[in-house]
C-alpha cells in the first residue's frame, strides 16, 4: 500500500546506579486514527483519497508513525563480569535499558458509508482491512528493529573508556535502521504491485496502465468526480 511514515527519536541519558542484573525492555502502545474519505462510489472515493491523501503526503493511502525514546539507560563501572567493581573500576557496561515506542496507525474511513451500495461497501471494507494489515506489517518491522537495538545495547561492555560505548550505540542504531528501511522498502514495493488488484480499484476501472494517470487527474481536480465521468475519460485515452 503506497505511503507510510516512521519517525525515530532517541534521547540517551546515562547514570551509574546501584548494581542490578541487566534489564532490557521495549514498552509500546498503538492507537488508530481515521482519515475521512468522501464519495459514494469506488472511483469517487479513490479520487478523493488521492486528492486528500493521509498526512497530506502524495499518494499516501494509510500510514504508520513511530516515536521511540530511550526512557532508561543505566551504565555501571567496570566491564560486565569483572571482579573489579566500584567507581574506580576501568571501563563500564550497560546495566539496564528501557525503550518506549508510541505507534499511530492512520487508515481511511468512508464518511458516506450509508449511501454505498452493498458491493462497494464490501470492497471498501476489504480495502481498509488491507491498508491496516499493511501498516501493521510496518509496525512489526519497527518493533523488531527496536527490540534488536534494545538487545544489542543491553549487551554492551568495555574495559576501556566509557565514551567508546556511545559510538558503539550509534553504530547499533544506524545498522538496525538501515536494515529496517530495506525491509520497509521491500514491503511497500510488494504491496504497491498488488494494489490495482484490490476489488475497490477494479470497480473504479483502474489497472496498472492507468492508475498513475488517475492519481494525477484526481490530485488536480477541485471538486469530487463521479465514477461515470472518470470511466468516460479513461475509455477515451
Amino acid at each position: 500500500m503506497p505511503g507510510r511514515s516512521s519517525c525515530l527519536a532517541i534521547i540517551v541519558i546515562c547514570a551509574a546506579l546501584i548494581a542490578e542484573p541487566v534489564s532490557a525492555r521495549v514498552l509500546h502502545t498503538t492507537k488508530t486514527v481515521y482519515h475521512p474519505v468522501r464519495g459514494q462510489d469506488a472511483a469517487a472515493m479513490l479520487a478523493y483519497l488521492f486528492r486528500h491523501p493521509v498526512d497530506g503526503k502524495k499518494s499516501r493511502l494509510a500510514s504508520l508513525l513511530s516515536r521511540m525514546s530511550v526512557t532508561r539507560l543505566d551504565v555501571a563501572p567496570g566491564p560486565r563480569g569483572s571482579a573489579t567493581r566500584g567507581k574506580t573500576a576501568a571501563g563500564c557496561h550497560v546495566r539496564a535499558v528501557e525503550l518506549k515506542v508510541a505507534f499511530t496507525i492512520t487508515v481511511p474511513r468512508a464518511v458516506e458509508t450509508a449511501r454505498l451500495d452493498a458491493k462497494t461497501r464490501k470492497a471498501w471494507r476489504a480495502f481498509v482491512a488491507t491498508a491496516r494489515a499493511h501498516e501493521e506489517e510496518h509496525l512489526a518491522i519497527n518493533l523488531e528493529m527496536y527490540r534488536r537495538i534494545d538487545r544489542e545495547i543491553s549487551a554492551l561492555s568495555t574495559g576501556k573508556s566509557c565514551k567508546s560505548l556511545s559510538a558503539r550505540m550509534d553504530r547499533i542504531v544506524e545498522s538496525a535502521v538501515r536494515r529496517g528501511i530495506a525491509r520497509h522498502t521491500a514491503l511497500d514495493k510488494r504491496d504497491t504491485r498488488r494494489t490495482p488488484a484490490l476489488p475497490l480499484f477494479r470497480m473504479a476501472g483502474l489497472t496498472d496502465s492507468n492508475i498513475e494517470a488517475f492519481m494525477a487527474d484526481s490530485e488536480h481536480r477541485k471538486s469530487d468526480v463521479s465514477a461515470l465521468l472518470l470511466r468516460r475519460e479513461f475509455r477515451n485515452r
